[in-house]
């Protein structure tokens, strides 16, 4: 399955943006207004509880560091005012790292042996060229769909040159062209990348 743009990604852009607009969106997606019944379970940190808590939304807290109870990238409270139980909380940059593999954080890191020409190994591999530019890079990879365990993507403004990323650690990935493709594989990943971006629309 492609990696859905992620809602982490989506908030740190709005925040570079409108920081009043962040603030707003965050506390919607906390907060999510109040309702007289829901039926579900209360999640109470301190003396502050919500029916609408972070344990429906796969255990995750989007919240403001605005107390120290929020500034780590966990969050301890009870749950129906019994169990106790540990929400993953994301109130700073640094803790999209620490959740990136759950959040599908992937970020684009120039790989050097793939620089801007193609040559040859010592064993006659070739070696593909990596994206112009780290803007590019990062933008095939948020594009990538996985097919056989490994991730493509396609130029479409480039004569649709394709790309394989592979990871290079924590949520670091390199890419490169990909010309090594048989035919068969060029065009289901071709097939595949359309099939996305039309879904995406």
């Amino acid at each position: 399955m492609p990696q859905d743009y992620p809602l982490i990604k989506a908030l740190y852009e709005i925040r570079e943006e409108n920081m009043e607009q962040f603030l707003l969106i965050l506390q919607i997606l906390t907060q999510c207004g109040e309702e007289e019944d829901t039926g579900g379970d209360e999640f109470v940190i301190g003396e502050y509880g919500s029916t609408h808590c972070a344990f429906h939304r796969e255990n995750f807290l989007l919240s403001i560091a605005s107390d120290e109870r929020f500034e780590g990238d966990t969050v301890e409270g009870n749950l129906n005012g019994a169990e106790v139980c540990v929400i993953r909380n994301i109130s700073d940059e640094t803790h999209k790292y620490v959740y990136w593999n759950e959040l599908g954080f992937r970020e684009y890191e120039l790989n050097q042996k793939h620089g801007g020409r193609e040559y040859y190994r010592s064993g006659g591999k070739k070696v593909g060229i990596a994206p112009e530019t780290d803007e590019l890079g990062q933008k095939l990879l948020n594009e990538a769909v996985e097919i056989g365990h490994k991730l493509f993507a396609v130029d479409r403004e480039n004569g649709n040159r394709i790309f394989e990323f592979r990871h290079s650690y924590a949520n670091k990935f390199h890419g490169f062209q990909q010309e090594e493709l048989t035919p068969d594989l060029r065009k289901m990943i071709l097939r595949k990348v359309c099939a996305y971006e039309a879904a995406s629309v």
